[in-house]
């Protein structure tokens, strides 16, 4: 399988994850609806030190219809809670989409950016390999057709 098209595919691929989400971090961005959620439990996991992290923390929420839902969340490393509540921030068309407010998709958006590249530097070799290979052919032009007929009438 030639070069260009391992890139051109992992490109592609990272791309649609990308834009899936993106997708999601921006309907959350644009629609989401602010809640207090009260957190629920949170689960601790040894370090690769010996040191304890909180590696999970999960949280409840009421919508607007008073309907209860769930998430969860992996804080960042040293996360300890200042309330028994957090800030999130939920799709009133399907509250079981919900974030952390304070949180914003980076590697989303990295991971969009940097599958567009791939595909771009894959399409640039297709490109190159394509010009190369048949400048490196050594084979005339074919005298067949009209084209090529009526150049060897006017050669003649």
């Amino acid at each position: 399988m030639p070069a260009f098209l391992k890139i051109l595919g992992l490109g592609l691929l990272l791309s649609l994850v990308g834009i899936f989400l993106v997708q999601r971090d921006l309907r959350l961005r644009m629609w989401g609806v602010p809640a207090d959620a009260l957190i629920e439990g949170a689960w601790q996991k040894e370090g690769m030190l010996g040191g304890k992290e909180i590696s999970s923390v999960e949280y409840t929420f009421r919508d607007r219809k008073d309907e209860q839902f769930h998430g969860a969340f992996k804080p960042a490393k040293g996360w300890v809670p200042e309330s028994t509540t957090v800030k999130i921030v939920y799709l009133a068309s399907d509250p079981r989409i919900n974030r952390l407010a304070s949180d914003g998709a980076v590697g989303s958006y990295v991971l969009l950016v940097v599958g567009l590249l791939l595909s771009a530097l894959g399409v640039k070799m297709f490109f190159s390999e394509s010009v190369v290979a048949s400048h490196k052919s050594e084979t005339p032009i074919s005298g067949k057709g009209r084209i090529g007929k009526a150049i060897d009438r006017m050669t003649d």
